[in-house]
């Protein structure tokens, strides 16, 4: 699995999405949730399910959902 994936994340990582991969239902979901390309997403807990942050929102994610979100990480974990 790439490095630059949302599932590799470790918590407290900060980045932007750059990709969703995937089916086109799958990212309309994501995508409602404010999980697009261009979006800043924090990983708060790394696991399954996953919680991280876009914008004012907290949302769990799957490990197999997180696999689809490519992002890279712009504030590496403390």
């Amino acid at each position: 699995m790439s490095a630059n994936r949302l599932c590799c994340w470790k918590s407290g990582e900060e980045g932007v999405v750059t990709e969703i991969f995937g089916a086109a239902p799958q990212f309309d979901r994501l995508r409602e949730l404010g999980i697009a390309p261009g979006a800043w997403v924090k990983m708060i807990q790394h696991g399954c399910p996953m919680l991280v942050q876009v914008g004012n929102s907290r949302i769990c994610l799957r490990r197999d959902d997180a696999k689809q979100i490519g992002a890279e990480v712009a504030v590496p974990a403390p």
